[in-house]
């Protein structure tokens, strides 16, 4: 696996003939349109496979895994198209990469607002999926939303456990400041929300559960550990296991954030949410990232911690009071950036790319920063997961694809199923 930097006059077919790869590898793997220019700066991954295989008249993906003797599984993760595409004739198929120093690792998704068909697209690479928008916590008590049967079956194929979460969010997606107090109430409403997650997760046929809600603060800090613990008993009662996230922004003291990872199953961390809105700023910088892995407790509990993974970008622009900004998807950000007076930056602290550009609104010049993740960025941001011996990796949404990161990803860690 070579990460390649775009120069000034490079094409898709002079990178794939420099590095002796078909023209097309370089497209599927980053997800590249043809006819668009590269831009200067643009890092791609450059995938070489040990062995490949080419289709022959009748095959399907069953008899090529056979022939080849690798699972279906594999041979839908070493080529990220299948899944969504039938064989051709001639059509040239990834079989094995070098993974003779691989870890196993595990591999963490939100569904976001991410169509069915999207997710499903994904779950070749996924160990764990936290399933949104699938119930509704009201009065403090856990319902059920909607028929997502076929998205959990869909799950059980890819050996994927899906998790239900639970957010204390209304019908416009903004979350209850007072959730937590009104959950920790009284014991009987803490048992009565205990009681509901469960039984709304067995009833739908989840593997565990997700409790992702608004920090708690002074005393409701200790009570919400008390209140994982007590969800931790009935998990493991019934079967079920359970995942909080690790929220930076919180500002927990440290021996209560110790509380909840350690009663938790899983601790997604959400490194990606460092923007103050004052400034523009990178998704995920790599050094506030690492500064945060380097707390006392890390080791102990660093084979359930799972770093959170941007898939995303945001386009910042200026505004009287600071700057606004929009989220913006990987394949989004390069389209807005392919200009042929552009070209992209790696700002070497954050270990992330970025363009700056102006557009007229309304006859008004408007400056953009454009903060994005790419193969370069990807890379170095695993490359914390090994530092720190973490266990996996926790990608924040599917709604926004970055279809190279899947890629590096497998071709970098043995991807862990249930």
């Amino acid at each position: 696996m070579i990460i390649h930097t775009v120069e000034d006059g490079d094409t898709v077919y002079s990178i794939s003939k420099q590095y002796g790869i078909p023209a097309s590898r370089l497209v599927i793997d980053n997800a590249l349109i043809p006819e668009r220019k590269l831009i200067p700066g643009q890092a791609l991954l450059v995938s070489k496979p040990t062995r490949t295989d080419v289709v022959r008249g009748g095959d399907s993906i069953g008899s090529v895994a056979e022939r080849n003797e690798i699972s279906v599984l594999s041979l839908l993760q070493n080529n990220p198209t299948l899944s969504t595409s039938e064989l051709t004739p001639s059509q040239t198929l990834n079989i094995r990469y070098d993974k003779s120093e691989s870890k196993p690792i595990l591999v963490h998704a939100y569904t976001g607002a991410a169509p069915d068909a999207d997710i499903t697209k994904r779950l070749p690479y996924i160990s764990i999926l936290s399933v949104q928008n699938a119930a509704r916590l009201q009065n403090g008590e856990v319902t059920p939303m909607g028929n997502r049967a076929p998205l959990l079956a869909a799950a059980k194929k890819y050996r994927v456990l899906p998790l239900l979460c639970i957010e204390s969010t209304d019908k416009y997606g903004r979350y209850g400041e007072n959730a937590v107090s009104q959950i920790l109430a009284s014991p009987n409403s803490t048992e009565r929300f205990v009681q509901s997650a469960v039984d709304t997760a067995k009833s739908g046929g989840y593997g565990g559960i997700e409790v992702v809600l608004p920090p708690a603060s002074g005393g409701d800090a200790y009570r919400f550990a008390e209140l994982l613990l007590a969800m931790q008993s009935v998990c493991d009662e019934q079967g079920l296991r359970l995942a909080s996230p690790w929220l930076p922004f919180a500002d927990l003291a440290a021996h209560i954030l110790e509380n909840q990872i350690d009663t938790a199953d899983l601790t997604p961390i959400w490194s990606y949410l460092w923007d103050d809105e004052k400034a523009a700023a990178p998704v995920a910088p790599y050094t506030k990232t690492e500064t945060l892995l380097g707390a006392d407790f890390v080791p102990k509990h660093a084979a359930k911690l799972l770093l959170g993974i941007p898939t995303f970008g945001i386009d910042y622009t200026k505004s009287a009071n600071g700057y606004r900004k929009r989220i913006v998807g990987a394949g989004d950000a390069l389209l807005k950036a392919n200009a042929p007076t552009l070209s992209a930056k790696f700002d070497e602290e954050s270990r992330t790319p970025y363009v700056t550009y102006t557009e007229d609104e309304h006859r008004f010049p408007v400056e953009h920063f454009l903060s994005y993740e790419d193969a370069h960025s990807y890379f170095e941001k695993l490359g914390l997961v090994d530092k720190f011996g973490l266990g996996g990796v926790s990608v924040q949404s599917l709604e926004h694809d970055a279809p190279v990161f899947w890629q590096m990803l497998n071709q970098r860690y043995e991807i862990a199923k249930y």
